[in-house]
């Protein structure tokens, strides 16, 4: 893992956009709350990110609950309850 922040609040929606989902989805931005689906993500792409999220931050994403909020907003408040349950304050 490259990097991993010492706080769940140190992960933030426009790094996440930024550095995961534009990367995966092959595009120069997204908005937080701009559904993956609609730059035609797959369920492929959306394995990538958990992916990413892994290696960047160390933490392992419920795939069903990123299908079910396919945000950059979602994808970081999954990585922030993942970091804050691997700290003990979830």
């Amino acid at each position: 893992m490259s990097e991993s922040p010492s706080e769940p609040e140190s992960v933030t929606v426009d790094q996440v956009a930024a550095e995961i989902v534009s990367p995966v989805l092959g595009v120069p931005s997204v908005a937080p709350d701009e559904d993956f689906f609609d730059h035609d993500a797959t369920s492929l792409h959306l394995v990538r990110m958990a992916a990413d999220a892994y290696q960047r931050y160390g933490v392992e994403l419920p795939l069903p609950e990123l299908f079910d909020e396919p945000t950059a907003r979602g994808l970081c408040r999954l990585i922030r309850e993942e970091l804050g349950a691997a700290a003990g304050t979830s």
